[in-house]
């Protein structure tokens, strides 16, 4: 089963291999003796310069509670090149576990709260789930939430209802929970909370001399999103509140 990234072409340049692809399989055993590759495309040689540089190496997700193929079977290197790709990932979890309850997305302004939640049951006899919810940090990576993080607005992280109160910026992100049996473990689908900017006037979640021009024009035109006080009458404090608000990014 292969999804490798192509290698790279020379029609008057080096050309760069591609990145492996996305392999993800669900069975109840898994057996055989041939290869599972997601390897990333090599860089092409030019006569004139140096190779192209290697497409990284693709995910592979095994998800079986009868696994029977060598681990050398399966493969995501990265593609050789003048620089060589990195290698890719492979993930074992369990092929037991069936998400029946999905969270869903959440969308808050600062101070209130929000819940996450995941239903799922396992075809283990007589097991308990147990959970995990994680945080996607800066470098895209999900790491575990703690019970008490967040100065203790953080609960329920082992539960199937994770729960957030008084809800800052720095809370929004994406989130993910991991079911876990003795087969293993399974994701939940990745979920946005976004918590709103008050400055982010045009909500593309950055706030930037677009929105700062875009309050000019609603503080001319007296439409009432320039507001920023909320007290009926749009005037200088508005202004000067929204000059605060654009320079914290949220209260």
């Amino acid at each position: 089963i292969l999804a490798n990234g192509g290698n790279g072409s020379t029609p008057s340049w080096a050309g760069g291999g591609g990145s492996g692809g996305s392999l993800w399989i669900d069975c109840g055993t898994l057996s055989g003796a041939g290869s599972i590759r997601a390897d990333g495309g090599n860089g092409a040689a030019w006569s004139g310069g140096p190779k192209g540089g290697g497409g990284g190496g693709g995910r592979i997700a095994i998800y079986t509670c009868d696994q029977q193929l060598p681990l050398s079977n399966f493969l995501a290197n990265g593609g050789s090149g003048f620089q060589a790709g990195q290698p890719g990932t492979i993930f074992f979890g369990s092929g037991s576990i069936r998400i029946t309850e999905q969270p869903v997305d959440v969308s808050l302004l600062p101070g209130e709260s929000f819940s996450l939640q995941v239903e799922a049951v396992t075809d283990q006899p007589n097991q308990q789930l147990s959970y995990q919810w994680r945080k996607q940090d800066a470098a895209g990576e999900f790491v575990p939430l703690i019970d008490g993080q967040g100065g203790g607005r953080y609960s329920g992280v082992n539960t199937p209802m994770l729960t957030v109160i008084d809800a800052v910026c720095s809370d929004g992100s994406i989130y993910d929970c991991l079911v876990m049996d003795d087969c293993g473990s399974f994701p939940s689908i990745p979920v946005t909370v976004y918590v709103e900017i008050f400055a982010d006037l045009n909500k593309d979640g950055i706030i930037d001399a677009d929105d700062f021009f875009l309050f000019l024009q609603f503080f001319a035109d007296g439409d009432p999103r320039a507001d920023i006080n909320g007290d009926g009458i749009i005037d200088a404090d508005d202004f000067f509140d929204y000059l605060v608000l654009f320079a914290e990014g949220c209260p």
